[in-house]
């Protein structure tokens, strides 16, 4: 006959402790930017400009109401207006109450450096080479600002004109030449460069 082992099993009870009533500090931290209380209805500038973005446009009276034509989003600084569409132009503004200047933003192909030698001799000037011209963000990337003033000579039919100024911005995205420029009276251009350089920022496609 068979005997049957017995083996003595220890059962352990273990207690749970109730957590404290209280929690002392004992650390501190400034806040950051991740402790903000998200901001309901924020445009997209303020949602993806830097913090030194924003200051400096609302240094300039603060944002208009975003604007959009063709696939595009962008800020418009606080005078800036739509203007009616034009050929060849995804999107097409104005800016300044007298003598309004024009900004529009054009697909084309050609390559950078060519159609910097154009905008240049546009105004009786001598073409630059890309490593001689600024840099400024835009699309994602680093592109090529052209910088520009005296006769401007637009072709195409359309009348020349004395005491014009340019910038302007080229950068290659797909295969295509986005750009941007801004044309109108030297000296309004001139007090508006930084203006355009945030504009310019702020431009995104809309897929």
């Amino acid at each position: 006959m068979k005997s049957l082992l017995l083996l003595p099993v220890l059962v352990v009870l273990v207690s749970c402790k109730e957590p404290a009533a209280e929690v002392a500090v004992s650390q501190t931290r400034e806040l950051t930017t991740k402790d903000e209380s998200f901001k309901v209805n924020a445009s997209s500038a303020e949602r993806f400009l830097s913090a030194d973005i924003m200051a400096q446009i609302n240094a300039q009276g603060g944002l208009s109401p975003e604007g959009g034509a063709s696939g595009w989003t962008y800020v418009l600084p606080a005078d800036w207006k739509e203007a009616e569409p034009r050929p060849l132009r995804e999107v097409n503004l104005s800016f300044g109450a007298e003598n309004p200047g024009e900004v529009y933003l054009s697909l084309s192909g050609g390559g950078v450096q060519p159609n910097s030698d154009r905008w240049f001799r546009q105004f009786g000037l001598s073409p630059k080479p890309l490593s001689e011209l600024g840099r400024v963000s835009f699309l994602g990337g680093q592109a090529y600002l052209v910088e520009a003033e005296g006769r401007y000579e637009p072709g195409m039919g359309r009348a020349g004109k004395d005491g014009q100024g340019l910038l302007g911005v080229l950068i290659e995205r797909e295969g295509r030449l986005v750009t941007v420029k801004m044309i109108g009276e030297a000296a309004e251009v001139a007090s508006r460069r930084e203006e355009f350089i945030l504009f310019v920022d702020s431009i995104k496609r809309v897929e």
